[in-house]
């Protein structure tokens, strides 16, 4: 049932679901990697960290991924204020 679900995820909202395994695996630097080349794969731009757009985590925008800024090296989630 779990893996029906996820490829229902994936299959129907692709940049909303590669959000969350990135924000998921945001200390693990080459997952973060892998799902961002299956992104690429699957042609959904991954933008760059923004000051003003980004979050905490990896976030959807008009069906593009928006880097998180935990996932930035040396940053974390300490940059990000609500």
């Amino acid at each position: 049932m779990i893996a029906y679900q996820t490829a229902y995820l994936k299959a129907h909202y692709p940049a909303q679901f590669l959000a969350a395994l990135l924000s998921c695996d945001v200390d693990n630097t080459d997952k973060v990697v892998k799902y961002i080349n299956e992104c690429k794969q699957m042609s959904i731009p991954v933008l760059p960290p923004d000051i003003n757009e980004s979050h905490h985590d990896f976030t959807v925008i008009n069906d593009r991924i928006r880097f998180g800024l935990a996932a930035v090296k040396n940053v974390g989630g300490s940059a990000w204020i609500p």
